[in-house]
Order: structure tokens, then sequence, then C-alpha cells
């Protein structure tokens, strides 16, 4: 996209790490910046944040922490705030150097807050209590009770050890919670950073990364720190190199819980069942060749960003690691088929412009485009010539047309209540969703959630009256609420903030 000159849109601070606020605003930040003299000179280096309108399509530098951030991680609170942990405490040693870390950084225990409502002229960024232990290359995860889980990473220096084991839950009034060791986190050198972890109904955490066993596993919030073997993870899975998504929470599917890992030539999908009916033992199945366009192609370092229209778009990616001669511009759309069946779409969508690879990011804007910014050519670190500083935005097909308008709504209701949404369309509305306002760094999106609402037509003034799930299922976070036709064409998004 273009700036007022006519130049390509830049965002000069990196956009390794972005979040969608509920202020409408796109918040961008990357610490050192992947570059180790900016890590060596912070705090005087480090100080890159900005915030893209999605309204006015302009970026404004910000405020930044005062610790390096880059490879953090990071996940939204109820309340809207960015809740920000770890970071690269140094870059890792010559190969001639003993290192607990073997060739991976060890990770801060700072804790940062990003408060979208700040004023203008005021400071967007302050320091909360730090964790017990460093990470780098953690995941962050909202729970359904609103606390945050973070999960991996490589510790501290001054540890002496290579990864941190340790579970860690973030509540505001009181700060980091250590739950305990747990083994189960353990595993090959890099295939259990930045975990593929997800929310499923009822509460659990799924993670769809291979743990020590080789496995997915389950894990119970209140249960300690055991985590429950769950399927073989498909042979080609390659850690954080792949995307992984929760696929949409719909009510004429009795809120299916469903999860799938794409990027290899050969996609997966695993099926949990519903709450009345559980499936007693989910397993890894294959989805079949990604698309047409696909055929055949593996596609790292992609990411899957769910549409309002409740499809799941790929975007960004490479054949081969390191390599940008490999890469892959055409978008692909993974569509649902009917209840409990997903499919790739075989159609050909609008190639995007600027390779995003390692460290490039996507995420949802209001009106339903796709945000994509970020990415290092051939993952090389150093100065500005290794970044991808270009934003690009992605119009889906449904952005050209009349699209219904959202003209009534609460701006907050709490889980299991309902809602009064009035909605004007020339088309009958068959769809009240709401979309969880998210973050996301390394080709994943852990705050991401689609939740249909169940709905009931009233007879005059284009009003619905929407049933909002329980928070096992509506996770509390600012949402953007969606109503889509009978043509499944969405109307732009308003904020919804869920509360517990």
């Amino acid at each position: 996209m273009e700036d007022a000159s006519g130049d390509n849109l830049k965002a000069d601070a990196f956009a390794v790490h972005v979040g969608l606020a509920h202020s409408g605003k796109i918040v961008l930040f990357s610490g050192d910046q992947y570059n180790q003299s900016q890590n060596e000179a912070h705090p005087q280096d480090i100080d890159h944040a900005q915030l893209f309108d999605c309204q006015t399509l302009t970026i404004q530098k910000i405020d930044a922490p005062k610790t390096d951030v880059f490879c953090s991680g990071h996940a939204f609170l109820p309340d809207g705030r960015l809740v920000v942990a770890g970071g690269t405490e140094r870059f890792p040693l010559p190969d001639s150097n003993p290192d607990p870390h073997h060739d991976h950084s060890p990770g801060l225990r700072n804790t940062w807050l990003f408060e979208p409502s700040t004023p203008p002229g005021g400071t967007f960024w302050s320091e909360a209590a730090p964790m017990q232990g460093g990470r780098w290359y953690p995941t962050l995860l909202t729970l359904r009770d609103g606390r945050v889980l973070a999960l991996s990473g490589h510790p501290e220096e001054a540890s002496g050890l290579h990864n941190n084991t340790t579970m860690e839950v973030f509540d505001p009034a009181t700060g980091w919670t250590n739950l305990g060791v747990s083994s189960e986190i353990i595993s090959a050198e890099s295939a259990y950073l930045y975990p593929r972890l997800h929310v499923l109904p009822g509460g659990d955490v799924f993670s769809s990364s291979p743990m020590l066993s080789g496995q997915s596993g389950r894990w119970s919030p209140g249960s300690g720190t055991t985590w429950r073997d769950v399927s073989p993870v498909p042979r080609t899975y390659d850690g954080y190199a792949r995307t992984a998504v929760l696929l949409p929470l719909l009510p004429d599917d009795e809120y299916r819980a469903m999860v799938a890992v794409a990027g290899d030539a050969d996609s997966h999908i695993i099926d949990f069942g519903t709450a009345a009916e559980p499936n007693p033992a989910p397993s890894w199945k294959s989805l079949g060749r990604r698309s047409a366009i696909a055929a055949g192609r593996v596609r790292v370092e992609c990411t899957a960003v769910i549409l309002p229209t409740a499809d799941v778009l790929i975007v960004g990616g490479v054949e081969r690691h390191e390599d940008e001669n490999s890469k892959v511009l055409d978008p692909e759309l993974l569509r649902r088929a009917g209840p409990g069946a997903w499919q790739w779409s075989a159609g050909k969508l609008a190639a995007a412009t600027v390779i995003r690879s390692y460290h490039s990011t996507a995420v949802l804007m209001p009106d339903g485009r796709v945000w994509t910014a970020g990415g290092n050519v051939h993952a090389l670190g150093g100065g500005p010539s290794t970044r991808h500083l270009e934003v690009e935005i992605y119009e889906p097909w449904y952005c050209c047309i009349e699209r219904p308008v959202i003209q009534g709504w609460p701006t907050a209701a709490h889980a299991g209540q309902r809602v009064l949404i009035k909605v004007w369309s020339k088309n009958p509305i068959t769809r009240l969703a709401l979309v969880r306002a998210a973050s996301a760094t390394h080709g994943f999106v852990p705050d991401q959630r689609y939740v249909g609402l169940s709905h009931v037509a009233l007879e005059s003034d284009d009003l619905y009256v929407g049933q909002v799930p329980g928070s096992d299922i509506a996770v509390p976070g600012y949402y953007l609420l969606f109503a889509c036709t009978d043509k499944n064409v969405p109307s732009v998004g308003v904020f919804m903030q869920i509360l517990p």
C-alpha cells in the first residue's frame, strides 16, 4: 500500500510483534529488530514501537518497552491491555564458546503492559512484575478465567539451563504465579519454541506442537503441571515453522473443537468433538494437499488468519527456510464444507507483492481485511536492508460489494449473556460472530478465536437477539462483532468486550 506521497507505506519499527488493540490501531514493536549491535547497545537502541491506524492507514511512533522485547511472547488481557513477557538477553555465542543455550539466546524475565487507551502524548507502556524465569521464544495464551499462561522458551543466562520448563500464569492484580515444573515441555532443540497452544471449549489447553513424548498434549488448568498425551504429531511437523489454528467455533456444529496445522504439502486436522459428544480418542487426520495452487509444495513461516466469513486465510511463507527465492506469494483458503468438515479452496487468490517469511506477521483488521508486515530478507539479521518494512493489506472478495451494517450493539457483555444487535442489510443475516482481537508473532496468532452466536431475528427494526456462549468458549477479552448474510457477506466489525 502507498503512503501520502505515493511511495510504499513502511513501518520503521520492524513488525515482528503486532497486536490489534480495541482502539482500532495495530501496535507493532521489535526491540533490537534482529540486530546484535542494537541488543548490545540497549537500552539506547531498542526504542522501536509504532501504531498503525486501521482507519486512516497511517503510522505514528510511540514509546517502547525499555528492555529488549525481541522474541518475546504476548497475549491480550480481558481489559484490552497487551501483556508482553520475555525477550532477548543476548545473541548466541560463537561456536567456540561453551553455551547451554546451543545457538539460541537466553531470555529476559521482564514483563510489559501496553495500554491502548492512553491519551495523546501519554505513555503507552508500563512495566509489570517480572516472571520468575526468563523466556526467549515463549508462547503466551489467555485462559478462560482471563489469566495469561506463559510456556516454554529459553531461560536467563544466570540459570545455567537450556529450557524453561516451568509453567507461569499472570494476573494483573497479583503478578506471576509459578505453577511448577513440567517435564513434558522439554523436547528437541527447536521443536518446542513458540509452541502452538489453543484453549479448547471447556478450558483445557491443547498443544498442537509435539511435546517430549512426540505427541500433542492437553493440560487442564488447576490440575498441576501434568500434560496428557493426545495423539502422535504428524511426522513432518516442523515446530514454529508451521502455522496452526483453532478452527471457528460455531453453534450449528455445537461448538465442535477442531485444530488445523498447515504448511506441509499434506496438512492435518484433529477433531475433539463437542461437549455433548466428545471424541474419546482424537487423532491427527490428513486434510489432503492444501490446494491446486500449492500442490506438493511446503510452505514454512506462513500465518493463518481467520476471516469474518469463518474461512481461514494462509498468507506469507517460503518453500525453503532462509531462502526467499522460494517465496510463496499466493494466499490459500481453508473453507468449511459442512459440520465437522473442512477443505481447501481450489480458487486462485490475488498474490502478495512483498515476500513474508521469518519474522513476518499478519492480523485481521476491523473491516475484515488482513494486515501483513515484517519478515527478514533470507532470514538474515542486521540493519534496515535485511528487513521488509513495507506494509501490505489483503482485501478479500467481500470488500468490493455492498455489505451489511451493524447499527446498534452493546459495547460490553458477559459470557453467557444475551445481547440485542441491530443490523441493516438487504439480505437475511444468517450468522453473528465474534472474532477475538489478536496478537501475532513467528507465524502464529495465539489470541485468535472465532465464536459464532446462536441468534433469533425479531419481527421488526432489523433486530437480532444473540446468545454469547460461556467463557469456556468465549474467552474474555475484546472481540470484533460481525454480521454475515446468507451469501456469507460480512459487515465491518465493531468492537465488543466479553467479560468473564
